[in-house]
């Protein structure tokens, strides 16, 4: 495992593993999950250039050494390996990291869309209502549905 020495701990650090209750790190659910994402609007004049610009920052060599890992460690492997050398020991630890997990990590849970946390926030709610005994599963269902359809509208 990789070791780097960070300023704050002023001692060697080595990147873990989370746990997992089977004990091995396929079983852990780790999946890869971007430092941030690129977008450009719908609305723009220049789609095409957008999309240009948005692969050249993911996907170029070239913009992997500019921004080196001060954006997080890239996710194009290619781009990854080519500015490995050039890291901090710090962040190269973890590119090294990502590229020793790559056969345990699945795929990314599913996101809600936009504007649906408070169906999962209003299930939640009637969730207990059924499992405390303030309301039959048959209520709990219409209300939450009637709750969920009216904040969709």
């Amino acid at each position: 495992m990789t070791r780097s020495r960070p300023r704050a701990s002023g001692q060697p650090l080595e990147i873990k593993r989370p746990p997992s209750t089977a004990g091995d790190a396929k079983s852990a659910q780790q999946y890869y999950k971007a430092s941030q994402l690129w977008s450009a609007s719908s609305r723009t004049k220049h789609p095409k250039e957008a999309q240009q610009f948005i692969d050249f920052l993911a996907n170029s060599v070239e913009a992997g050494e500019i921004a080196l890992a001060d954006r997080g460690i890239p996710g194009n492997s290619e781009v990854r390996d080519a500015i490995q050398s050039k890291l901090s020991p710090a962040d190269a630890a973890t590119a090294s990291f990502i590229n020793d997990i790559a056969d345990e990590v699945g795929d990314a849970p599913v996101v809600p869309p936009a504007g649906s946390s408070p169906a999962s926030e209003i299930l939640t709610r009637f969730v207990t209502e059924v499992h405390f005994g303030r309301l039959s599963p048959e209520e709990a269902a219409k209300k939450s549905i009637e709750e969920i359809k009216s904040g969709l509208s």
